[in-house]
C-alpha cells in the first residue's frame, strides 16, 4: 500500500483521540507512507496510540506558541477535532480562535485538511432548516478557507459521510442490531452515504503526492456501498449468515415532500414544533440568556435520551423507506473501491488493535 519516497512526509492528526482520529492513525501507521504525529489536548487521551508506537504530542492549539511547537515541522495538518462550547455562539468563538492560532503557528507545505460532514446538506424537507452542528461545520469551513487564502496554505475540506470501521460507533451499533435480530434484515434498495476510515487514509495519501487540488470534497465510498453491502459486510465480520431483504424505496416528488412536511408540522403541534426547531431556538435564546439556554438544553437532552432508547428497540426491520436524495458535492477522485482494496490493511489494523487490548 505504501509508496517508496526518499524522505517521508510528516502528518499531524489533530483530534487524534477521537474515534475517527484513533483509527485513522492506525491505518496511516500500517500503510507506512508517512511519518505520523498524533495530537490531542491531553497526553492521557493518546495513551492507546502511544502503546501502538505512534509519536504523540499534546497541548492547547488555541495558544499560538504551543501550536507552533506542536506543528511547525509537519508537512500536512489533518484536523478532526470537535471543539464544543456551552452554546453555538461560544463554540464558534472557540473554533475561530483555535483555527486562527493554527494557521498563524504553521504553514504546512502540503496543506491543511478539515474534516467536515455531509450533514451540512439538507437531504429532506422534513429536516429542520437550521441545525447547530451544520452551522458550526459550515463556519469552520469558511474560516479555514479564509485563513488558508491569507497564509498561502492549500485547504482541503472533506465532507465525510457516515464513517465505518473497527473503532466506529455506527459500525458497532449495526453489528449489535444484526446480532439481536431474529429475522431477515430489511434494508432500502439504494446506495448508502458511507465511507470507511481506510478510504480517508487513501485520500490523505493522494494529497501528499499532489494528485488532487484544494477544494471542498464529498468523501463517501466511490463506488458507493449499498445498504445491502454494508449489512452483509458487517454480518460477515461477526460470523453471521444474515438474510438481507431489499425493500423498494418510495419516490417522493418535491411537492409531495413539502405537503408531507406541512402535515408533519400540523401533527406535531406547538410543542412538537418547538422540539423540531430546538437548535434554532437555542441559538436565539443563548444570545440573551445563557441560563435559560442551559435549562432548555437539559430539557431536550432528556427527551432525546428517551427517544434514543425507544429507537434502539425498534431494530433494523423498519418500513417503508423513503428514497434518499443523491449526496451532493464533488467526489474525491483518488480513492479505490474499498470492497477489494481494504482487506489487507484492515487485517493489519485489527491485528494491531488486538495486540493492544
Amino acid at each position: 500500500m505504501s509508496e517508496s519516497i526518499p524522505a517521508p512526509f510528516r502528518i499531524a492528526i489533530l483530534g487524534a483521540n477521537g474515534q475517527v482520529g484513533t483509527e485513522l492513525c492506525l491505518y496511516l501507521k500500517v500503510m507506512g507512507f508517512c511519518d505520523l504525529i498524533a495530537i490531542a489536548r491531553s497526553s492521557n487521551s493518546t495513551a492507546f496510540l502511544s502503546r501502538a508506537g505512534i509519536d504523540c504530542r499534546s497541548g492547547d492549539l488555541a495558544n499560538p506558541e504551543i501550536a507552533a511547537k506542536l506543528l511547525n515541522d509537519c508537512d500536512l495538518i489533518v484536523d478532526l477535532a470537535l471543539p464544543n462550547g456551552k452554546n453555538l455562539r461560544e463554540t464558534k468563538r472557540i473554533v475561530g480562535a483555535r483555527l486562527t492560532s493554527i494557521f498563524l503557528a504553521a504553514r504546512p507545505s502540503k496543506g491543511f485538511v478539515l474534516a467536515s460532514t455531509t450533514t451540512v446538506y439538507r437531504y429532506s424537507a422534513s429536516l429542520p432548516f437550521f441545525r447547530a452542528y451544520r452551522s458550526m461545520k459550515l463556519f469552520s469551513e469558511h474560516v479555514s478557507q479564509s485563513l488558508g487564502a491569507k497564509r498561502g496554505v492549500p485547504v482541503y475540506v472533506f465532507r465525510l459521510g457516515q464513517v465505518h470501521g473497527a473503532l466506529q460507533s455506527c459500525s458497532d451499533l449495526l453489528r449489535r442490531e444484526l446480532l439481536s435480530s431474529t429475522g431477515p434484515i430489511h434494508v432500502p434498495d439504494q446506495p448508502s452515504n458511507s465511507i470507511f476510515v481506510f478510504s480517508i487514509a487513501e485520500a490523505i495519501q493522494a494529497i501528499l503526492f499532489e494528485r488532487t487540488t484544494p477544494s471542498i470534497y464529498t468523501l463517501i465510498s466511490n463506488p458507493a456501498w449499498s445498504f445491502a453491502d454494508l449489512a452483509k459486510w458487517h454480518a460477515g465480520k461477526i460470523g453471521l449468515n444474515a438474510t438481507v431483504v431489499l425493500e423498494r424505496v418510495r419516490l417522493t416528488s418535491p411537492i409531495a415532500k413539502g405537503l408531507a412536511a406541512i402535515r408533519n408540522w400540523v401533527k406535531l403541534g406547538l410543542s412538537g414544533l418547538i422540539g423540531h426547531y430546538k437548535e434554532l431556538l437555542s441559538a436565539l435564546v443563548s444570545a440573551y440568556s445563557e441560563a435559560l439556554d442551559q435549562k432548555l438544553r437539559f430539557f431536550r437532552t432528556r427527551q432525546i435520551a428517551a427517544l434514543s432508547v425507544n429507537a434502539y428497540f425498534r431494530g433494523l426491520a423498519y418500513r417503508p423507506f423513503e428514497a434518499l436524495n443523491e449526496t451532493p458535492g464533488i467526489r474525491f477522485p483518488f480513492i479505490t473501491d474499498s470492497r477489494t482494496t481494504m482487506e489487507k490493511p484492515e487485517r493489519c489494523v485489527e491485528k494491531l488493535i488486538r495486540s493492544l487490548k
